[in-house]
């Protein structure tokens, strides 16, 4: 991991305990000093002591996979069931048996009488 990354992470942490205590004092909280001291610890850490600062960048970024790995499923169910279930539903009402699937035939089998020529193999696709 470089030093830019290391650094940027622990500002990121920094900038974000900052917020949360601003957070706090728009909602008139005085409990959230508590984030401007640890904000200032992890800054402080970000510039001294180097191989902390890197284990705590390292936990940041392993933090921000496994909530991208939940994340990303969350959403996808989402567009899943929000998007895709009711326009399968819809078309599904609204076009009956597009495939010639019938539940009173036996087969789907369609038996077709053509004999090929050397003009349908030339353009297959």
């Amino acid at each position: 991991m470089s030093k830019s990354k290391i650094t940027e992470a622990i500002l990121v942490i920094a900038t974000a305990l900052l917020v949360i205590y601003l957070y706090g004092v728009i909602r008139h909280e005085e409990s959230k000093v508590i984030f401007v001291y640890l904000a200032c610890g992890v800054g402080i850490t970000g510039v001294l002591v180097k191989p902390l600062a890197k284990l705590i960048a390292l936990g940041w970024y392993k933090l921000a996979e496994g909530l991208s790995f939940i994340s990303s499923k969350i959403v996808l169910g989402a567009v899943y069931f929000i998007v895709l279930v009711p326009v399968a539903l819809l078309y599904k009402a609204a076009n009956k048996d597009k495939l010639g699937i019938r539940k009173s035939k036996k087969t789907v089998w369609i038996e077709r009488n053509h004999t090929y020529s050397m003009k349908d193999l030339e353009n297959l696709w």
